[in-house]
């Protein structure tokens, strides 16, 4: 069977597909954005009862304000780096090298 449409209405009805695609694909981000909301509110639930048990038992032992304690945000190391690997990297260079070198001849080794 031979495609009758005129070039016009065959760019508008793929035109059409494209867009029902991208409305399909929205649709199941938005689904996986509600299920990684549901878990980080469940998460952060857990985290504010696990908080105001710690409050309680250092008002307890100690009666410090727990509210003059700030927060402090965990970052972990990017690529699962060790601390000061960077530095061991650095220092190795300049042993190899046995002589000051140019931070520019660093970089470049």
């Amino acid at each position: 069977m031979a495609n009758h449409l005129s070039i016009r209405l065959n760019r508008l009805v793929r035109k059409r597909a494209y867009l029902s695609g991208e409305i399909v694909r929205s649709q199941a981000e938005i689904d996986r954005s509600k299920a990684l909301i549901k878990k980080l509110r469940s998460r952060k639930a857990r985290l504010l009862n696990s908080l105001a048990q710690t409050d309680a038992q250092i008002e307890y032992s100690s009666g410090l304000e727990v509210a003059e304690i700030r927060a402090i945000r965990y970052t972990p190391r990017q690529n699962g780096q060790r601390r000061g690997s960077l530095i061991n990297a650095i220092i190795e260079v300049l042993q190899a090298e046995n002589r000051p070198i140019l931070t520019v001849e660093l970089i470049d080794a």
